[in-house]
């Protein structure tokens, strides 16, 4: 429901330089929009008048479902089709989204894809208190794996598959420090910690055997 004062700023527009459909057009999206304030009925008058103009040059029906498409919406702000300035631009298409939006003109939004954050590498005292229960392990097989899963997670960052196909074969010195050959990618990463790269070469379970089963 539209305010008295909104519902008046509508029916008071006159557009200087579009012609008197596209005017009517932009009174008749904004007050299906519903703004709830007076600024912002301004704001959408004044983005749908220009997308209204436009679309008549294009020969386009002013319609809501037709012109508020997003496709128009978007053609109507290009840099190479319209004089505005970049902000105007903004500004402009930033209204007449949320117009098509409260008009039911456009495709519903995307639904929102959760993003995996980084997690904060573990400090070097994390670091020494694994490998130290790792050679807290009752066998000396099982401190060699224990100890090449910390070194390698660690040092280069393999996980999960990466990290279980990783044998002893795989690990070598090079020049800087100590280069994993990933078998699953095909590629190679370096020891991103110059301190585990001893430890990762030396721990490793012999040769043919997985560093983690």
């Amino acid at each position: 429901m539209l305010s008295a004062q909104v519902a008046a700023a509508i029916e008071g527009y006159s557009a200087r330089l579009v012609s008197l459909e596209a005017a009517a057009f932009a009174k008749e999206v904004t007050a299906a929009a519903a703004p709830d304030t007076v600024n912002r009925a301004k704001a959408y008058l004044s983005a749908a008048s220009r997308l209204g103009a436009f679309a008549q040059t294009v020969g386009l029906e002013l319609a809501c479902d037709v012109v508020l498409h997003p496709s128009v919406i978007e053609r109507c702000c290009a840099p190479g089709v319209t004089a505005m300035s970049a902000a105007t631009r903004g500004t402009v298409r930033t209204n007449l989204r949320a117009i098509a939006r409260a008009t039911g003109a456009s495709d519903p939004r995307p639904a929102a894809v959760s993003r995996e954050r980084a997690k904060p590498p573990y400090s070097p005292a994390e670091i020494a208190s694994y490998l130290a229960l790792a050679d807290a392990q009752p066998t000396e097989t099982r401190r060699m794996r224990a100890s090449a899963l910390v070194c390698l997670s660690a040092g280069t960052g393999l996980v999960g598959a990466d990290l279980k196909g990783t044998r002893g074969t795989d690990v070598e010195r090079r020049a800087g420090g100590v280069v994993v050959q990933v078998r699953a990618l095909g590629g190679a990463r370096e020891a991103s910690r110059s301190s585990l790269a001893t430890t990762s070469v030396s721990s490793m379970p012999p040769r043919g055997q997985a560093a983690a089963s």
